[in-house]
């Protein structure tokens, strides 16, 4: 179920999702500073993600506490998002992910 909410009034909820899919604006420094503000808020058994195209997850792990690093996923969406409701896991801070 997708619930909507915005990052000042509703961060308290990101401790119910089971994934974590941020997707504003492909820049380095904005993606970074949403992580640490959302960091606190994210459960143990969730697997947070960021959408992006040319960003590497190594740059925008860096942020966050060691516990969350190791769960961290870069997801792409395919394009239109609104005709074509499908995404996939491109890379993990383990590595590449292989179909």
């Amino acid at each position: 179920m997708v619930t909507t909410g915005n990052l000042e009034d509703h961060l308290e909820r990101l401790r119910e999702c089971d994934l974590i899919v941020e997707a504003v604006v492909e820049n380095l420094e904005i993606k970074r500073k949403l992580f640490e503000k959302i960091a606190p808020f994210v459960r143990p058994e969730c697997d947070p993600g960021f959408e992006h195209q040319r960003l590497s997850i190594a740059s925008m792990s860096e942020v966050l506490p060691k516990e969350l690093k190791s769960r961290f996923l870069g997801v792409h969406f395919f394009n239109p998002v609104r005709y074509m409701p499908a995404a996939r896991a491109r890379e993990s801070a383990r590595g590449p992910i292989r179909p």
